[in-house]
């Protein structure tokens, strides 16, 4: 069995007349004159600055543990291929081939500690450039050891529109970053930080579209990517009077519908007001003449 042997080509300062595929080839030192196959190509990929840098979406932020989570690559310029990889790594961890400018990917969600993603792109101008990475992206676990947390909120639960509401979310430990979530969105409406085991969330200038159910989790700074169990839903419900569909559209303003039929009234009587003393004057007119 012969001896390998590696050698090691740096190409420094590189730049996008670098791009392409290599090849190498060698010469054993006792026979010159003979040359050996060249290697399979391999494919150097230059970052181009000047594509747009493409945007990273989850299908949801928080997740159990099995569950697929969906992360949609979005491009501005048409794409033949897409790259997933975990934040800080350069190796590919998805590499996904379409005519489009969309590509999704899917992961299994797992206990694990890197759980933030980025996307590039390769253009159909120029397969050998490579696009920035999108920005990070990352979803959370539910880690069923952590303390379920209360949601609860200080002042009454039928709010007064345009008021101010702080809804509280509390657990037994901290410091941690505490998540307020809606019913029916899978996104967190609010993040806070907090150095105790309390984390309070503003919504200001409150309206109908505030309303419904709300429930909160958290996650422990020492362990930011495993997040609580969600607490138990508060409902949140706003004075004033409802449409027959609630949560669709404002209330009717009943003052100016009154107001506009006191107004289509008047024109109505004025009217008849008008035929009256016009058929008033027709007759006196045609009276006299007969005489």
């Amino acid at each position: 069995m012969g001896n390998s042997s590696t050698h090691t080509f740096p190409i420094t300062n590189i730049s996008l007349e670098d791009k392409g595929h290599y090849t190498c080839s060698y010469i054993c030192s006792g026979n010159s004159f003979f040359i050996s196959k060249h290697s399979a190509p391999l494919e150097l990929l230059v970052t181009d600055p000047s594509l747009p840098r493409p945007s990273l979406s989850l299908s949801s932020v928080i997740v159990s543990v099995g569950e697929t989570v969906s992360l949609q690559c979005n491009s501005q310029d048409r794409a033949v291929t897409f790259y997933l990889q975990k934040s800080g790594e350069t190796k590919p961890l998805q590499r996904l081939v379409t005519s489009r400018n969309t590509a999704t990917f899917t992961i299994i969600a797992e206990q694990e500690h890197n759980r933030s993603f980025a996307c590039s792109y390769r253009p159909s101008s120029d397969l050998f450039v490579i696009s920035e990475p999108s920005k990070p992206a990352e979803f959370l676990v539910i880690d069923r050891r952590l303390h379920t947390p209360t949601i609860s909120i200080v002042t009454s639960q039928l709010i007064a529109p345009g008021a101010q509401v702080n809804i509280t979310c509390t657990t037994n430990g901290g410091p941690a970053k505490f998540y307020l979530h809606k019913a029916g969105d899978p996104m967190p409406k609010q993040l806070v930080k907090a150095h105790n085991h309390v984390g309070i969330f503003s919504i200001g200038n409150i309206s109908r579209k505030d309303e419904g159910n709300y429930s909160c989790s958290y996650a422990c700074l020492d362990r930011p990517l495993l997040v609580s169990q969600p607490s138990n839903f508060l409902e949140l419900l706003i004075s004033g009077p409802h449409t027959s569909n609630p949560g669709t559209s404002e209330p009717p303003d009943y003052t100016l519908i009154n107001i506009i039929r006191f107004a289509i009234g008047s024109l109505i009587l004025f009217f008849l007001t008008y035929v009256i003393i016009r058929d008033q004057q027709l007759q006196r007119k045609h009276g006299l003449k007969v005489r």
